[in-house]
């Protein structure tokens, strides 16, 4: 037993008692009535009293309230020292980029022992999610994205209702795509027959790493292409949002296959590689019957392996702008001709300049009718241009060095014709839900 405690002090007031009894009849009672002081901190009694029956009740009286007034206030003190909530481990700021995997910790002390609760910038957690663990003492966010960023708060509560909390910022930054190796080609000239396809085109002088061929297995030989793309990343492909969603047909993943490494679409040779695709993100503003908006993302379920001839194109800055006058260059197996009956085997591609807005935009051109975040590219007289099947295919704009996805090609009226330009989708102007899709979906 610990001196001091509550039971100690008991012990010890009955055992004065006895010895008063005792030794009263033969020992002045002030002798011992010191002995009580010292023992029990009790308020000092003068030596000069004398014993008398009085006096001994009235000594023993204050004895035992004196002590009992200890134990109260003991117990109070350690009533209050029990119910305190201590954080032996609290959860601390972190900051990480999407995929990794994030621990909180969070450990209390108490009397009641308390339940501990989490909460996410000021609401309760959701403890149904695939990807975050809770358990008694942390939480763990698995593959954590951008909508995984905010303010965690742990929250103890014991059985008499006391609360004490502390909080955490988990911030989340992307995930870096492809800056070096992005964007780049191989010298090396596969044909020197430059016969004009697309419209206005040539058979390309070599690959185009980050080409992607859309098809849809299950229609006939010369309609299973549907589109063009763009590898991005090694899982992720870039295309047009009408391609697989429009007024005739809504493709589904498990409809589609794409196919990397391709310059002669029917020699399936060893630079081939056929990628199922695993989700399909098309932009939330996007409307079937409409032009705006027109990006749609693919997640591969496997990644595309990096080789001479499959790459990743470069995606530009949010928001950068291209110099009417830059030349770039569209590519695809589309149509030579408007509604041609037969598609090029070989991967095409033309030269294009960029056309300002406002010159597309002139009533002998599209008359003020262009689609939001969309710019144009062709010539005033016509005679180069994309055409059907080329939707989705990358508009590739050589800057410093490497390609810069700067458009998707989009609409236009016909093909080729004069003051009827290309029509592209701007991607500087939604390359912020490129990334936030990439960001929130490459780990899950």
């Amino acid at each position: 037993m610990k001196p001091g405690s509550i039971a100690d002090k008991a012990v010890w007031t009955f055992t004065l008692v006895l010895f008063m009894w005792r030794v009263s009849e033969t020992s002045p009672l002030h002798t011992l009535a010191t002995v009580v002081i010292h023992t029990n901190n009790a308020k000092t009694i003068s030596m000069e009293q004398r014993h008398s029956p009085e006096h001994y009740q009235r000594v023993q009286h204050s004895v035992t309230v004196t002590t009992r007034e200890n134990s109260h206030t003991d117990k109070a003190r350690k009533n209050k020292h029990d119910t305190e909530l201590q954080f032996i481990k609290h959860p601390t700021d972190v900051a990480t980029i999407a995929g990794k995997s994030v621990i909180l910790h969070c450990e209390v002390l108490g009397n009641p022992q308390p339940t501990i609760t989490w909460n996410k910038d000021n609401r309760p957690l959701d403890n149904n999610s695939d990807h975050i663990i809770m358990r008694k003492k942390m939480i763990k966010i698995r593959h954590i994205s951008a909508s995984d960023q905010g303010r965690y708060t742990c929250v103890a509560t014991n059985s008499i209702g006391k609360q004490a909390n502390h909080s955490a910022t988990v911030t989340v930054s992307p995930v870096p795509l492809p800056l070096l190796s992005c964007g780049q080609r191989t010298a090396e000239s596969l044909v020197s027959n430059r016969t004009k396809r697309i419209v206005g085109g040539r058979n390309a002088s070599s690959h185009w790493p980050w080409q992607v061929l859309i098809e849809y297995p299950r229609e006939p030989r010369n309609k299973e292409l549907l589109c063009g793309g763009s590898l991005i990343a090694d899982r992720w492909v870039l295309t047009a949002a009408h391609c697989i969603h429009n007024n005739i047909y809504w493709f589904k993943s498990h409809d589609i296959r794409v196919r990397v490494g391709v310059y002669n679409r029917t020699d399936l040779n060893h630079h081939h590689q056929i990628l199922r695709v695993d989700k399909m993100f098309t932009h939330p503003r996007y409307q079937w019957n409409g032009l705006s908006y027109d990006l749609a993302l693919f997640k591969l379920k496997h990644p595309a392996v990096m080789t001479d001839q499959v790459g990743t194109i470069c995606l530009p800055k949010a928001n950068a702008a291209i110099a009417p006058g830059t030349k770039c260059m569209a590519t695809g197996w589309g149509y030579t001709e408007y509604k041609g009956k037969h598609l090029p085997d070989l991967l095409q591609e033309v030269e294009v300049p960029v056309v300002s807005n406002s010159r597309c935009n002139r009533p002998a051109a599209y008359n003020k009718k262009l689609p939001k975040h969309t710019f144009c590219a062709g010539y005033d007289e016509g005679g180069s241009d994309s055409c059907q099947n080329d939707s989705g295919g990358p508009l590739s704009c050589y800057q410093q060095g490497r390609w810069v996805l700067y458009g998707v090609t989009n609409s236009g009226y016909k093909c080729g014709l004069p003051n009827k330009y290309g029509v592209y989708i701007q991607v500087s102007k939604l390359v912020t839900w490129i990334h936030e899709v990439i960001n929130e979906h490459s780990y899950s």
